[in-house]
């Protein structure tokens, strides 16, 4: 189970190496590029309630291999993708592919925590949740080997070879491991029914919880426009390849996960709101600094990766806090938002070619503001009046 967390955090930074190769392939625009994260992340937005209805029906255990197969089936469409060599079936494989990411999300973070029960859940999913940031730090070297190596003096059909072989790999890895989970069971565990005698509650009744998707969605958006543009940005700045930009990607993520694991310490009295308002300050500030153009500009990108860590877990609790048996609805809600990075790394492509690359790092900052007004006080519950994690 935690290795499924490794595998959809890869393949969800495999876009790291997928932009670069498809804009260079397809003579694309940073908006046309940026497309690519518009698949992927609308996925999450059309199919988080979906892939609960059908878990619901089919248990955990189906339900994570029937979206291992879909992932498989987007996978093995790249090679479809290739032999038509246009640009829209390849944004139809991955869109496919991360029709089975989200199927994957809904069921296996829950039976992550159901797994270790009320005392070791949590720390069952945390675990997982190392494994899934892992993933995002190797993805990049892997695509970069796999993918972006000496790229640019390959003619186009060897690129599209070099890419088929990938995907098909992969796929066929995600149909082992369908299989596997199809025919292997799973240790059974129950989700309890909680009593949701809410009263007849509605999203409106709890404004935190509504302003805490929007916070969620500018900071998923922000993240992924950070990791979409990199290797463009580190070409364009720095000089780097493809390749070598892709492997600097993977510092960005690096970065996000030691976050995760220091922040804790550097901070173990620091109240969540407070810590999420000064990481969007120094994040806004990164993108200022990124703005500039400079090669070392790139390294604030990289700091970025730190201060984006807390982001996701903060906001997270802090919209939940207070809302009893609404709870399950209201992590829906959140879910849904993630959709912010469908729709984030678009706008800064149109901006970057209205102006340019550097400076549509500026498009984030707003975002930002947000995220940092969250912190200060859209977090307060106007039941509870102030929330203190």
């Amino acid at each position: 189970m935690t290795f499924l967390f490794f595998v959809w955090g890869f393949l969800t930074e495999m876009d790291g190496a997928l932009i670069p190769f498809l804009k260079d392939l397809f003579t694309l625009n940073n908006f046309q590029a940026a497309l690519v994260q518009f698949a992927f992340f609308l996925a999450f937005f059309l199919f988080s309630f979906p892939s609960a209805k059908l878990l619901a029906f089919m248990g955990f255990r189906k339900g994570i291999a029937i979206g291992l197969g879909i992932m498989a089936l987007g996978s093995f469409g790249f090679m479809l993708a290739g032999a038509s060599m246009q640009y829209g079936w390849f944004l139809l494989a991955i869109f496919t592919l991360a029709g089975g990411v989200t199927l994957l999300q809904v069921a296996a973070n829950p039976y992550m925590v159901l797994l270790g029960g009320d005392d070791k859940g949590s720390h069952h999913l945390n675990i997982a949740q190392g494994f899934n940031a892992l993933a995002k730090v190797l993805a990049p070297l892997f695509g970069a080997w796999a993918i972006l190596k000496g790229m640019e003096v390959l003619a186009q059909e060897a690129r599209i070879d070099r890419l088929n072989q990938v995907y098909f790999w992969i796929g066929l890895v995600l149909a082992i491991l369908a299989i596997a989970f199809w025919r292997v069971p799973l240790p059974p565990v129950q989700a309890e029914r909680a009593e949701e005698a809410n009263g007849g509650q509605r999203y409106r009744d709890f404004p935190h919880l509504l302003k805490g998707a929007l916070a969620i969605f500018f900071y998923v958006g922000a993240e992924v426009s950070v990791a979409t543009f990199m290797v463009l940005y580190l070409g364009e700045v720095a000089e780097m390849t493809r390749a070598q930009g892709a492997i600097f990607l993977s510092y960005y993520w690096a970065a996000l996960m030691s976050g995760r694991l220091l922040v804790p310490f550097i901070f173990p009295r620091l109240p969540a709101q407070k810590v999420l308002a000064l990481f969007a300050f120094l994040a806004a500030l990164c993108m200022a600094l990124a703005a500039k153009g400079a090669a070392w500009s790139a390294y604030t990108l990289v700091a970025a990766g730190f201060f984006h860590s807390i982001m996701w877990g903060n906001i997270f609790a802090l919209s939940l806090k207070g809302l009893g048996g609404f709870t399950s609805k209201g992590s829906g809600l959140l879910v849904m938002a993630i959709v912010g990075g469908a729709f984030l790394p678009p706008l800064q492509g149109l901006v970057a070619d209205a102006i340019n690359l550097p400076l549509s790092y500026l498009t984030l900052l707003p975002a930002y503001a947000y995220i940092f007004w969250y912190g200060l006080k859209g977090h307060l519950n106007k039941r509870n009046h102030a929330v203190t994690l």
